[in-house]
């Protein structure tokens, strides 16, 4: 049986029916993980919007959020047990994370995104330095070879904060992070916002300060890791993303 470790603030919160909610899901954790909202809205009966917003109380996003945490703790042994690091368990982590993922590409903001992409708009990618700037690499070569100009690299925040008062007002700038709390690039996104500029992000599905600090976001799902304070979070899924978003790009330009 899962537990979601909610305080007394938020179990006191709840009202009867949403206990017996909460209680349900403890008890059918492993059929849960693995249905719609609606499917599980007619085991449960009640309705979507009830769910959602229960789903909220307990401090998530959404569903599918809720699934991907109950995925999480399913995958995850006991601290008094030996963690077993087998292919295995390796290729579910992966797979959950690729699901949940999936769950946000079918959102209004990839369609703004990619329109975006198809516009003769000057593009900005800024590159925070380490691991994800080979994620940036790959997003601007796969650019470059649909055709798309105008993409720029910007390596240094001196260099994006003196970019964001000249260039021009439809410019757009690309900011990723594999955990949304790099407070430099989060406060770029803020400047670059503040000049009226487009901001597009990359970052985890939990509310972070990046994605409130831009207009459109792409969210995954992901484990964050580190060895004592050096992140090392995988960006397989970062790079999953994108590949569904150049896809789509392609496709609209095959359309033309």
């Amino acid at each position: 049986m899962i537990d979601f470790n909610l305080s007394e603030h938020v179990l006191s919160s709840l009202n009867q029916k949403e206990l017996d909610l909460l209680k349900y899901i403890y008890l059918n954790s492993t059929s849960i993980a693995n249905q719609t909202i609606q499917q599980f809205s007619n085991c449960v009966h009640v309705s979507s919007s009830s769910i959602l917003r229960f789903c909220k109380k307990l401090g998530f996003s959404g569903f599918s959020e809720l699934k991907y945490n109950i995925r999480t703790k399913s995958n995850s042994p006991s601290s008094h047990i030996e963690k077993v690091t087998s292919l295995e368990n390796i290729t579910k982590n992966i797979l959950t994370d690729i699901e949940g993922s999936l769950s946000f590409t079918t959102s209004d903001d990839i369609h703004s995104i990619i329109s975006l992409l198809d516009s003769n708009r000057d593009l900005y990618l800024y590159y925070p330095s380490g691991i994800t700037d080979t994620v940036l690499d790959y997003l601007e070569r796969q650019l470059l070879l649909c055709g798309r100009h105008n993409v720029f690299q910007v390596h240094s925040s001196k260099t994006a904060n003196h970019l964001f008062p000249i260039v021009k007002k439809d410019t757009i700038f690309i900011f990723i992070s594999a955990s949304g709390t790099s407070i430099k690039t989060s406060q770029l996104a803020k400047n670059a916002s503040s000049h009226g500029l487009t901001c597009v992000s990359i970052s985890p599905f939990s509310q972070n300060d990046l994605s409130n600090s831009c207009q459109y976001n792409i969210r995954f799902f992901t484990s964050p890791k580190d060895n004592n304070g050096a992140e090392y979070t995988s960006r397989f899924v970062i790079f999953f993303v994108i590949d569904i978003l150049l896809n789509l790009y392609r496709e609209k330009l095959g359309r033309k």
